[in-house]
C-alpha cells in the first residue's frame, strides 16, 4: 500500500498510510474477514484518502497563487514621495516603526496594537507619540 501511495502522492505517502491504517483501526467492525476483501477495502480507503489529499493540494496551491498575485498588487510600494516618508519610519527605533506602521498603513486602533504585542496600552500610546514627534523633527529638518 506504501508503494501505491508513493506513486501517487510521494511527499505524503507515509502520512496517508498512516492515515489509511487509523481509519482501518477506527472501523476495524466493518473491515471484510475475507483477506482479499479487507485487502480491497482498505485500498478503498487509500483511495479516498488520495483523492481527499489531491483536492486538498489543489485548494493549497490556488490559495498560494491568489495569494501571490494579491502581495506581488500590493507589495510595490506606490511611485510617488512616500519614499521619503517610508525612509523616515525605517530609521525609526524598531517598536516605534512598527507601532507608526500599524497605525497607518495596516488601520490598527493603539488599543489593538497593545493587546497584538502583549504590552500596556500606556506603552503603544507613548511609542505612537515618540513615532510622531521623531517623524515631525524629521520633516522639519529635511525641509529647512
Amino acid at each position: 500500500m506504501l508503494r501505491y501511495l508513493q506513486r501517487r502522492m510521494p511527499t505524503e505517502a507515509a502520512d496517508l498510510l498512516n492515515d489509511a491504517l487509523l481509519v482501518a483501526w477506527q472501523k476495524r467492525a466493518q473491515l471484510p474477514v475475507d483477506v482479499t476483501d479487507a485487502r480491497m477495502w482498505l485500498f478503498g480507503v487509500a483511495r479516498n484518502l488520495l483523492r481527499n489529499g489531491v483536492r486538498t493540494e489543489t485548494r493549497r496551491s490556488r490559495l498560494n497563487e491568489t495569494l501571490r498575485a494579491e502581495l506581488t498588487a500590493t507589495a510595490a510600494p506606490p511611485a510617488d514621495d512616500g519614499a521619503a516618508i517610508r525612509d523616515l519610519i525605517a530609521r525609526l527605533p524598531p517598536e516605534i516603526a512598527e507601532v507608526i506602521t500599524l497605525v497607518h498603513w495596516d488601520g490598527f486602533s493603539l488599543a489593538d496594537i497593545a493587546r497584538l504585542q502583549d504590552v500596556p496600552s500606556a506603552t503603544v500610546r507613548g511609542r505612537y507619540r515618540r513615532g510622531k514627534e521623531l517623524l515631525l523633527s524629521a520633516t522639519h529638518a529635511a525641509s529647512s
